[in-house]
């Protein structure tokens, strides 16, 4: 074996060995991520970085080899919620019935949320004052700018205010953690017969 085919032949044991250490750091991570989420969506944001080792069934030095802090923990769910929810940046203009299409956009939402705990728990986030910014940046701006470009279609001057009033909704039914906040369908029908009335009030209702 020649030197250059004994280097190739180390490098090839060296990324060998080296494949199950990172698919066991990507397990841990994903864990760590996956049980902050969850206690988010169902405590809040007032959880503690042991909370996250508990839920994530990790050590605390294991969730420190991936991040540095609870506020790198917290990011680390907004980001995999804007991951998730690449949806809401489909183009959303559409002729016809507007009401039915900013329901049909709720439903989706909330689809993701009832399965994706990052979606939950960024959702809890949008109104705590020290993750606000990050976490409406992620889902519920977008959100709001899929509602609004539904509603423009529908030419009244009154459809960014009645946007707002729609994502206010949203927000106030969806930023309570636990039981109480989002969970079942029960929050979307919620949210559904709240709209309603605003949506008729500019012509984008018309069931």
């Amino acid at each position: 074996m020649t030197v250059v085919e004994q280097q190739v032949s180390e490098e090839k044991n060296l990324e060998q060995r080296a494949r199950p250490l990172q698919k066991r750091a990507k397990r841990t991570r994903d864990a760590v991520v996956a049980g902050a989420a969850r206690i988010i969506a169902c405590e809040g944001s007032g959880v503690t970085v042991n909370d996250f080792v508990e839920a994530s069934g990790v050590t605390k030095g294991g969730m420190y080899f991936h991040f540095s802090s609870k506020d790198a923990v917290v990011n680390a769910v907004i980001e995999e919620a804007v991951q998730r929810c690449d949806f809401l940046h489909s183009p959303r203009r559409r002729r016809g019935d507007s009401g039915a299409a900013v329901r049909d956009l709720l439903r989706e939402y909330f689809a993701h949320v009832s399965r994706d705990w990052p979606v939950r728990a960024t959702a809890v986030l949008w109104t705590d004052p020290h993750y606000a910014e990050a976490a409406r940046a992620a889902t519920y701006d977008p959100l709001g700018a899929a509602v609004t470009a539904i509603l423009n279609g529908t030419g009244s001057p009154a459809s960014i205010d009645t946007a707002d009033a729609v994502m206010a909704i949203v927000c106030g039914v969806t930023t309570t953690a636990g039981p109480a906040g989002l969970g079942d369908g029960g929050d979307l029908d919620t949210i559904l017969r709240l709209t309603r009335p605003v949506l008729a009030a500019v012509g984008a209702d018309t069931e």
